[in-house]
């Protein structure tokens, strides 16, 4: 069947590492399938292709996607995003993912449907453009250094959506908060323990924010702000979350303790099953471990350092800050997804998320105030996306509503999403565009849990194929 290209492309995609950063194996690998079928492409600085396709029947389309995934695995896999292939599994010809790692279909899917377009029997007499951006998933310099003056198309397709009802005409923007707190340490010679609190589902921190799962740096430390109230220990060393982008379903703390820990343990797990009961209806796998480490050779950061660090991750923003019940979706968020400890300093790294420029400023402010506060460092704006003023009434969304309707008896509505996506740095590069954003079931993206429905997958190329045959 033609739409086995897309899964054929996939999983050779799949084959070779490609997360942020990592991405000229990849790139080698699509220049050279693209120049087999005639493609043009050009490549510029930062490692972006453009591509022209031609062909005798015009569609006025540009398709994108971007080439880069996010890598996280679950703590006990042994997977190198920098060298291994991604480990498909198909299961039960409905879904496919991977072995306890993402599974890369946000974007891979979207680059594999531009490879089958360009080599499908079908498609292979209609003209149409092409970009493959880089690093999406982490500085989106791909996006923000894209040139003007290559493109002529009206049309433009991301398509790096993730249901396959929704045809998405804007979205949010996306801003990260980079805090660094400086720590003292001194020598205490006292026992060593892990506090861990894991297998939370984790989840997108734009399309999962509104939901109530646990972000694990902030429970954790929740709770240790309240044994911190009646117990002395120290903190030693801080690990959680690997992108900015997703919740982060555990955290690991290490401290120091120089009293009764069975009294200790005891506290914590009465505290940590009210905490479970309270997220019981998204959490049902939450665990705690609190475990004595033998030979740990890093000394403690001290009283002061201890309490401030707690302090501060308590006191902080994170998740849903506003909601719009016309539009039903989250319009500003925050969410703290990545902790770790680089000799006498604690990173701490936030992403705002915001449909609305005033929210954009308000959701850093309130961070950057807070380390003013503490007398620490705030560096905002590293990561910066902008968001999309829907055109609400989009002639291309109308379009392949009806088609989606007449043709394959789908409804498809149009939206906005709490997310980020490219088409806001290309409209702003070339505004006569008229953007839509669209993509197959995928589920629980940047995260081990991320699947894809296999009929979705091949649902959507049709529905495409039959958009660039009637334009």
């Amino acid at each position: 069947m033609k739409q086995d290209l897309v899964l054929k492309y996939f999983a050779e995609i799949c084959n070779i590492p490609h997360t942020s950063g990592n991405e000229g194996e990849i790139r080698e690998y699509l220049l050279r399938e693209l120049k087999d079928v005639g493609v043009e492409t050009y490549v510029d600085s930062v490692g972006n292709i453009y591509g022209k396709k031609s062909g005798k029947n015009k569609t006025g389309i540009l398709y994108q996607a971007h080439i880069d995934m996010v890598g996280s695995k679950t703590p006990d896999s042994k997977h190198n995003f920098l060298k291994d292939p991604i480990e498909i599994q198909c299961i039960d010809n409905k879904i496919i993912k991977a072995n306890k790692t993402t599974l890369g279909a946000d974007n891979g899917i979207g680059v594999a449907y531009i490879l089958a377009f360009a080599t499908d029997e079908e498609t292979k007499d209609f003209e149409f453009e092409l970009l493959l951006t880089v690093e999406e998933e982490t500085t989106t310099i791909g996006a923000a250094m894209l040139q003007e003056g290559f493109f002529t198309s009206k049309y433009l397709i991301n398509l790096d959506s993730e249901e396959e009802w929704a045809i998405t005409i804007g979205s949010a923007s996306s801003n990260n908060v980079i805090v660094d707190i400086p720590m003292i340490r001194k020598k205490m010679s006292l026992k060593k323990y892990i506090f861990k609190i894991y297998d939370g589902i984790s989840g997108h921190s734009g399309a999962t924010i509104h939901e109530k799962r646990a972000n694990c740096i902030v429970e954790t430390f929740n709770i240790l702000f309240e044994m911190y109230k009646k117990f002395k220990f120290n903190i030693v060393n801080v690990k959680a979350g690997e992108v900015a982008n997703a919740i982060p379903g555990s955290c690991e703390v290490i401290i120091s303790f120089e009293n009764d820990i069975e009294e200790f343990k005891k506290e914590s797990n009465e505290i940590f099953n009210q905490f479970k009961q309270a997220y019981e209806e998204y959490e049902p796998n939450l665990k705690l471990a609190i475990d004595e480490i033998d030979n740990y050779e890093l000394d403690d950061f001290d009283d002061d350092s201890t309490k401030n660090l707690i302090n501060f991750i308590v006191a902080a923003n994170n998740g849903m800050n506003t909601y719009s019940f016309k539009q039903n979706m989250t319009t500003s968020s925050t969410n703290i997804g990545k902790i770790f400890v680089l000799e006498n300093v604690v990173t701490l790294i936030w992403l705002n998320r915001s449909s609305y420029k005033y929210f954009d400023k308000k959701l850093a402010n309130k961070l950057v105030a807070l380390t003013q506060i503490a007398n620490v460092k705030a560096t905002v704006g590293e990561h910066y996306l902008p968001g999309l003023t829907p055109m609400l009434n989009n002639p291309l969304a109308n379009f392949i509503v009806n088609i989606a309707n007449t043709k394959f008896n789908k409804e498809m509505k149009i939206m906005s999403i709490h997310a980020g996506l490219e088409f806001g740095y290309i409209v702003d590069k070339y505004p006569k565009m008229i953007p839509v954003s669209i993509g197959p079931n995928i589920f629980e993206v940047h995260t081990p849990n991320e699947y894809a429905e296999i009929d979705s997958i091949k649902y959507i190329y049709e529905l495409l194929k039959e958009v660039m045959k009637k334009i």
